[in-house]
């Protein structure tokens, strides 16, 4: 079964190849050894127990195992692929698109192209970033301008800065997300596997056919059971399994969690990424999120940007460790 290589933050590609900041020209050609043997998800090998088998450790037990000596810090996320230089960063390379939906609206080329063209209606504070060296400035650039040519009002956007911190906040002046140098620089990127390759059968339920996914077991139940998932306003997702660094840390005790309860579940990093991802998508409110976690099911994060699916992140042993992360996206 064919695997496509998936890296987010097309934001990033586009930022960095537009308008080159002075002096880095040149940047950016090819990656280090560890880039390229980064390891996608493998295909579907094996049976994954069924759902009643995954889950019931008991959450006293979680913690010792997610408090043992060689686990990373509670809510951080040990991140696996990293900027080694500026302008130089796996998350530089923008997505192909679905090889089998065939809903693509054209390549990544073409998409930064359409990103290149939107700039122009960014606000002035965002048209002025265009030439800077600073990462946080590109990535704020980047994702404004895929949000604006994914339908976003420009205008709907605005920065603050303080010190060295650049804030990106909605026409309510709620807070989409904030970086300063260290952490634009230390985003990184997942490998991510298309599922266009598992379209939903005629049978499949309408939750799977959807792209929501079971409203307890998750997407991963959909595919578990060979029904596929679906896609929605021309969005799929895609998957991958090498997330084995992120620990959820704070556990809610409400199924409802806002962007300051997700930072302390997900950490900074993971949860700026998520955040940048999202204002790519062109999806305009801050993140928040939504807990499940039934006596004998997995533990899932559905993080959200108001009413737009965005991630969904999975712990099936209920170790606090997530096992599995669903992103959605656009084909171009």
């Amino acid at each position: 079964m064919k695997h496509l290589r998936h890296i987010l933050f097309t934001c990033m590609a586009f930022a960095l190849l537009a308008t080159p900041a002075p002096g880095q020209q040149g940047q950016g050609k090819g990656q280090t050894k560890a880039q390229q043997s980064a390891r996608a998800e493998q295909g579907a090998g094996g049976q994954r127990p069924e759902p009643a088998q995954q889950g019931g450790a008991a959450r006293g037990q979680s913690r010792a195992n997610a408090n043992r000596s060689d686990a990373p810090p509670r809510g951080r996320a040990v991140e696996r692929a990293r900027p080694s230089e500026r302008g130089s960063s796996t998350a530089a390379r923008a997505p192909t698109g679905p090889r089998n939906g065939g809903r693509a609206r054209g390549s990544a080329s073409a998409a930064r192209a359409e990103a290149r063209a939107a700039t122009s209606k960014l606000p002035q504070q965002f048209r002025a970033l265009e030439r800077s060296a600073r990462a946080s400035d590109r990535f704020a650039l980047g994702a404004a301008a895929y949000a604006v040519a994914r339908g976003l009002d420009g205008d709907a956007l605005s920065l603050r800065r303080s010190a060295d911190r650049l804030e990106v906040r909605n026409r309510d002046g709620k807070l989409l997300f904030d970086l300063d140098e260290a952490r634009a620089r230390d985003l990184g990127s997942w490998d991510l596997r298309l599922l266009g390759d598992r379209e939903p059968t005629g049978n499949a339920p309408a939750f799977c056919r959807s792209g929501a996914g079971h409203p307890v077991w998750g997407r991963e139940w959909c595919l578990d059971k060979g029904f596929g998932l679906g896609r929605s306003n021309d969005r799929t997702w895609s998957r991958t399994s090498t997330v084995e660094d992120i620990v959820f840390g704070r556990i809610p005790e409400s199924d409802r969690v806002e962007r300051p309860t997700l930072i302390d579940i997900l950490g900074d990093v993971v949860l700026n990424r998520l955040a940048v991802h999202a204002l790519s998508l062109g999806f305009g409110e801050p993140l928040s999120g939504r807990w499940v976690a039934e006596p004998a099911s997995p533990q899932l994060l559905l993080v959200y940007s108001g009413d737009e699916p965005v991630a969904e992140l999975v712990d099936l042993d209920r170790d606090d460790r997530v096992d599995v992360l669903y992103v959605t996206h656009y084909g171009w």
